[in-house]
């Protein structure tokens, strides 16, 4: 439809539709700064006056009057005139557009989030590719979000995680994302299970047990959960979630009132310096490696890949014993290239935190860089959501050293191989 719009509206037109739309954004985020949208009455059909509005925003009557004609002429809000008003000046009234601008909206946070990381970060976009070059931002540092905040230093979520208040919106925001995007119906996980019993099975009595499924970058284990429901099979002694201590910590005290998360093991990780723990099925990654550039996705999977057990290396007794090797189970959107307008609206918000959305062929590129290949991609049928699986390379040649996590001893173990053939 904005192609067809592109192809017959005159130019002219289309610039200057922009900036009535920016308008828009501008006056919502006055509104929302003063609280307007909470004040007006939640019945559909039920509207406040102009005067009685600026009596409880504490605003002059006119100034609002005409910052809500921005609202008005886009449908955000619906305006009564006098005659049915029983006002002067007549009065405002929710849609149900603006009813998801309300304070206790996640729409209202995602708001503020957005605006800042797009309105406000966009003002700032030229004098960020002149200072760093006109190129891709790698991150975790000098992003263009931490460049406007007057820190370039910081990683984003260590400039949001100094001010509790956003930490808050972000997290309320990020709700609706978890909504939006499916979590199962993508990857079949009973042939994992079957797998995993086998194992149990199979295990001679002095073997250490192998865990099955290490969700990495897994919050509060709220995924892990999601899997539970869905597969009953899934024994919580076979899950781990790996996150940063302070997140973990907080999980793990949680998780003891939770039927479906005990038995669970919350473990901290950092996945840019540290490799997870060993040999697990399965490492499960959702809307992680988005907030990445490729330098350091590439990084965070082979670091991952460290802990791997590979094809060749599979010792499990009984038959498809080659599945018995670990996977990467990556669960993110698959953009087209070029995109649609709404895809790449997506990928240009994560640009500015440092991150990118990617095609398959970017997923092919950066699991190739970290010594791993694509051996299945399973997609959602109504979304562009898709799970990447990923498995170990044994012809890549990459330097391992960093550290990894000992799931039998709960600790760090250090490694410093030289480079060498996986």
């Amino acid at each position: 439809a904005n192609e067809l719009l592109g192809m017959v509206r005159p130019g002219q037109d289309t610039i200057m539709g922009w900036f009535a739309q920016m308008s828009v954004v501008s006056a919502v985020n006055v509104f929302q700064h003063w609280g307007v949208f909470d004040l007006i009455p939640s019945q559909p059909g039920v509207g406040i006056s102009f005067w009685k509005l600026a009596e409880k925003v504490g605003v002059e009557e006119g100034l609002l009057i005409r910052m809500s004609w921005m609202l008005t002429s886009s449908s955000v809000l619906w305006y009564f005139p006098p005659s049915t008003a029983g006002s002067h000046k007549g009065s405002l009234a929710h849609t149900p557009t603006s009813l998801l601008l309300r304070s206790q909206s996640p729409l209202s946070s995602m708001f503020k989030l957005l605006h800042t990381n797009i309105v406000e970060t966009s003002a700032i976009m030229p004098s960020y590719f002149d200072t760093y070059g006109r190129k891709e931002p790698v991150g975790p540092g000098h992003i263009p979000t931490s460049y406007l905040a007057g820190q370039p230093e910081l990683a984003y979520f260590d400039l949001l995680n100094q001010d509790p208040q956003r930490v808050k919106e972000f997290t309320h925001a990020m709700s609706i994302q978890h909504r939006r995007s499916p979590i199962t119906g993508m990857f079949d996980l009973t042939s994992v299970i079957a797998l995993a019993e086998q194992m149990e099975q199979s295990r001679k009595p002095q073997a250490e047990e192998r865990p099955i499924w290490v969700d990495i970058g897994g919050s509060d284990g709220a995924v892990v959960k999601t899997f539970r429901e869905k597969y009953p099979g899934l024994k919580p002694e076979w899950c781990v979630v790996q996150d940063l201590p302070q997140v973990v910590e907080a999980a793990r005290e949680a998780a003891k009132d939770d039927a479906l998360l005990k038995g669970v093991r919350f473990y901290p990780l950092d996945f840019h310096n540290e490799a997870p723990v060993e040999g697990a099925l399965v490492y499960y990654l959702r809307n992680v490696v988005r907030d990445y550039s490729d330098p350091v996705v590439i990084n965070i999977l082979a670091n991952i890949r460290k802990s791997m057990v590979p094809p060749s290396s599979s010792t499990d007794s009984g038959p498809g014993t080659a599945q018995a090797a670990s996977r990467i189970l990556i669960s993110e959107q698959l953009i087209p290239s070029p995109p649609p307008l709404y895809a790449a609206f997506k990928d240009y918000a994560m640009l500015v935190v440092g991150g990118k959305e990617r095609s398959l062929k970017q997923f092919e590129a950066v699991a190739e860089a970290a010594g791993l290949v694509i051996t299945g991609v399973y997609r959602d049928n109504g979304t562009p959501h898709a799970v990447i699986e990923m498995q170990f390379d044994e012809t890549a040649s990459l330097v391992v050293g960093s550290s990894s996590f000992c799931l039998k001893c709960g600790g760090v173990v250090q490694r410093h191989d030289a480079q060498m053939d996986l």
